[in-house]
């Protein structure tokens, strides 16, 4: 009991990004930018440590609780367990984004929403997407078209039929560009949707979790600035 009391009172080692060679475990599921982002910052000021970047496990909470992940991103409202803490995130905003020429563009309404199929992506968490809630109550159930597991191959689908998908900004930014979409007005109104990040009160005082933490939240707000930008241009040029 002592040497435990000991432990929790000692102050913490000093971190030195430069001389880690640490490895650092990050659960989000979104946002290929904010990763590439994070890696390119700790190969700068921290070049011997590493960068685990893994999908949302279903059971994230003891996850994070147990260690097995440092940090990881949530969305939605749900309540934290006791023993974890968090950090909010600036909301998602959706938007829906098709192919470059595709036939709902020309009479984009509710009709083009439930003719043409969509693309879910399934994330592995309880959270029922925004998405869903608002179609059902205003342009009607949207047809899942496919249902996928990764949201890196969202654009290369859009890109290639006549699917639709309402994601958000922070996720389909740099695809969009990169694959030549175009972002079309939801048509259902979609409130701004909750995003945090958290981690174990247990670690939250360690120097090198500390470190990254404040890295990854940084890289996530940028990105998400970037990102509005991005398909707001995209949007008003529509």
């Amino acid at each position: 009991i002592l040497s435990s009391i000991k432990r929790v009172l000692e102050l913490p080692e000093p971190f030195d990004p430069a001389a880690s060679q640490r490895t650092f475990r990050i659960a989000c599921p979104i946002a290929a930018q904010v990763l590439c982002n994070v890696v390119n910052q700790v190969g700068r000021e921290a070049p011997n440590a590493s960068v685990v970047w893994l999908s949302t496990p279903r059971e994230v909470y003891a996850a994070v609780s147990e260690g097995m992940s440092d940090m990881a991103h949530l969305g939605g409202e749900r309540s934290l367990p006791d023993g974890l803490e968090e950090a909010e995130m600036p909301a998602l905003n959706f938007v829906s984004f098709v192919r470059e020429g595709h036939p709902a563009i020309a009479d984009w309404g509710p009709e083009a929403w439930q003719h043409f199929g969509h693309v879910q992506v399934a994330i592995g968490n309880e959270v029922r997407s925004p998405v869903d809630v608002a179609g059902s109550n205003a342009s009607g159930e949207r047809k899942i078209g496919a249902l996928i597991s990764e949201f890196a191959a969202v654009a290369p689908l859009l890109a290639g039929s006549d699917m639709i998908a309402t994601l958000p900004s922070m996720i389909m930014a740099w695809d969009m560009q990169k694959y030549g979409l175009r972002p079309v007005p939801s048509l259902s109104p979609i409130p701004p949707f909750r995003a945090r990040f958290f981690w174990s009160s247990r670690t939250a005082k360690d120097p090198a979790l500390v470190w990254i933490r404040d890295l990854v939240l940084s890289a996530y707000r940028r990105a998400h600035e970037e990102a509005e930008a991005i398909v707001r241009s995209g949007l008003n040029a529509s």
